[in-house]
C-alpha cells in the first residue's frame, strides 16, 4: 500500500517580488516593517501622496495605509530596498510605563471605601464621580510613557518570507487515495489492537478536516507545511497499522482452529512486533519493518493453509459420516461382518495416507515448514493425490448407497441417520424433516 505525496514548492529565502506581496497580503506586522523601510529609503512617495505629519507615528500609519491600498507597488518597492541593501531593517523601541501617583491614590481610597462601613454614601459618590467623571479635581497627570531612548534596537536581517506554493491539485489526488484505501479497509469489522483501529479514525478525521481547511489556498506559510506532512505521516501509519490488524485477525481465526503450537506461537510473535511497530513513527525504518511483518504474516498464511488442508484430508479420513441408513448398513457390514476386496483396500490406502498426514503434521511442529516442503509434500506428493482420490471414491459410494435407499425402500423405512454436532443418531424421517423447515 504506497500513499501519493503532496509535492510542496518552498520559496524561503528568495527575493522576489510575488513572495514579497504575499507575505504583505498575510502578515499584518510585515507590512509595518514595510512601511519603516519604505520611508527610511524616501520610497514611499512613489506609492501615494507625500503628507506632512507632526510624528513618525502618524507618518508611519499613512505609509502602512498605502501599502495595503497598493500591495503589488509596495512590494516592488520594497524589493529594490532589498536589492539595494542586501536586507532590510527592523527598528525598535522600549517604553517605559508609569501610572500617576494621584490615579493610584484614588483607586485605593475607592478599594476601601468599598470595604470601610463606616464610609457613608455620600463619600463614596464623591470618590466615584472623582474617579470615573472627573468633576472634583483634575489630576496632574494621567499616564505617564517615556521612551528610553538608550534601548533602542536598529539591526538588519535577511528576508524571509511566508510563502509555499501548494499543490492542490496534488493534494486532492492524495485525499482521495488515502479516502479510497479508507473507505476499502472499512469494509472490515474486526476487534482493536492497542487501540490502532481507533487512532486509525482520529487521524483520517484530522487529515479531511486539515485538508479541506487548506485546500482552497494558493499558498501556506511554513508552519501549514510542517503540520500538513505530519498529519499526512500520521494517517499514512495508522492505515498500514490498520492493514496489519485486518492480516492479524484473519490469521488467529485460522489458527486458533488448528492444534499447532508452532502456529500459535508464530501468532504470539506477530501480535508483539505489531505492538511496537506502532509505537514509532512513519519513516523509511516503519515501511521497512511493515513489509517485513507483512511479508511474515503472508508466510504464515501460506503454512497455515498447508497445514489445514492436511488437517481436512485427515479429518475426512478418520471421520465416517453416512450418507443414509442404508449407507451406514452397507458400512457396518464391510467393516464387521464380511469387508468386499474393494473394500479393504480403500481401508489399507486409509491407513498408510493416514500415517503420512500424521508424519507431515509432526513433522512442521518440529521442524518447519521448509522442513516438510522439502522431505513430505514434494516426496509424498503421490501419496497426497491418492488421499484426495480415496475421498472422492468414497462419497461416490456414499451417495450411490443413498440414491439405492431412495429408489428401492426409502418409503418402507420410517427411520433414518441424522449428524448433529459431530454426532450420528436416528430419527423420524417426518419429525426431522419438521425439525428442517
Amino acid at each position: 500500500m504506497r500513499l501519493l505525496f503532496i509535492f510542496l514548492s518552498l520559496f524561503l529565502s528568495c527575493e522576489t517580488t510575488d513572495e514579497i506581496y504575499n507575505k504583505i497580503l498575510t502578515d499584518k506586522f510585515f507590512r509595518g516593517i514595510v512601511a519603516d523601510n519604505l520611508i527610511e529609503n524616501k520610497k514611499y512617495a512613489d506609492i501615494g501622496e507625500i503628507k506632512e505629519f507632526e510624528t513618525y507615528s502618524e507618518l508611519r500609519g499613512y505609509v502602512i495605509s498605502l501599502v495595503e491600498k497598493n500591495p503589488k507597488k509596495a512590494a516592488e518597492l520594497f524589493s529594490g530596498v532589498v536589492k539595494e541593501t542586501g536586507g532590510y531593517k527592523i527598528v525598535s523601541e522600549n517604553y517605559e510605563y508609569e501610572i500617576n501617583p494621584v490615579f493610584k491614590s484614588l483607586i485605593d481610597q475607592m478599594k476601601r471605601a468599598s470595604s470601610d462601613n463606616s464610609i457613608g454614601d455620600e463619600s463614596r459618590r464623591v470618590l466615584s464621580s472623582t474617579l470615573f467623571e472627573g468633576v472634583w479635581k483634575k489630576p496632574d497627570g494621567d499616564l505617564s510613557i517615556t521612551s528610553n531612548n538608550t534601548e533602542i534596537n536598529d539591526y538588519r536581517v535577511t528576508p524571509e518570507y511566508n510563502s509555499l506554493d501548494l499543490n492542490v491539485n496534488k493534494l486532492l489526488s492524495e485525499k482521495r487515495n488515502i479516502d479510497s484505501i479508507w473507505n476499502y479497509l472499512n469494509e472490515y469489522s474486526v476487534r482493536d489492537i492497542n487501540d490502532i483501529l481507533k487512532n486509525t479514525q482520529s487521524a483520517y478525521l484530522k487529515f479531511s478536516k486539515y485538508v479541506s481547511s487548506i485546500s482552497g489556498m494558493k499558498k501556506i506559510n511554513p508552519e501549514q507545511s510542517k503540520s500538513l506532512i505530519s498529519i499526512i505521516n500520521e494517517v499514512s501509519k495508522y492505515l498500514k497499522l490498520k492493514v496489519l490488524v485486518i492480516r492479524y485477525r484473519e490469521l488467529e481465526e485460522r489458527i486458533m482452529a488448528l492444534k499447532s503450537i508452532r502456529l500459535k506461537n508464530s501468532l504470539s510473535d506477530l501480535y508483539n512486533r505489531m505492538i511496537d511497530l506502532s509505537s514509532k513513527n512513519n519513516s523509511t525504518e516503519f515501511d521497512r519493518e511493515f513489509m517485513s511483518l507483512f511479508s511474515d504474516m503472508d508466510t504464515i498464511a501460506s503454512e497455515t493453509t498447508v497445514l489445514n488442508n492436511v488437517y481436512d484430508l485427515k479429518n475426512n479420513l478418520e471421520r465416517y459420516y453416512p450418507s443414509c441408513f442404508y449407507d451406514w448398513l452397507v458400512y457396518k457390514i464391510n467393516y464387521y461382518i464380511y469387508p468386499s476386496k474393494k473394500f479393504l483396500v480403500m481401508m489399507s490406502q486409509k491407513k498408510d495416507i493416514l500415517l503420512l498426514l500424521n508424519k507431515i503434521i509432526s513433522g512442521y511442529e518440529k521442524n518447519g515448514f521448509d522442513h516438510i516442503n522439502s522431505n513430505l509434500l514434494i516426496t509424498e506428493k503421490k501419496s497426497l493425490d491418492d488421499a484426495f482420490k480415496l475421498i472422492e471414491d468414497m462419497n461416490e459410494i456414499k451417495n450411490k448407497n443413498r440414491k439405492i435407499q431412495y429408489y428401492f425402500f426409502d418409503n418402507l423405512i420410517p427411520y433414518d441417520i441424522y449428524t448433529k454436532n459431530g454426532k450420528r443418531y436416528f430419527g423420524l424421517k417426518y419429525a426431522e424433516e419438521i425439525k428442517k423447515h
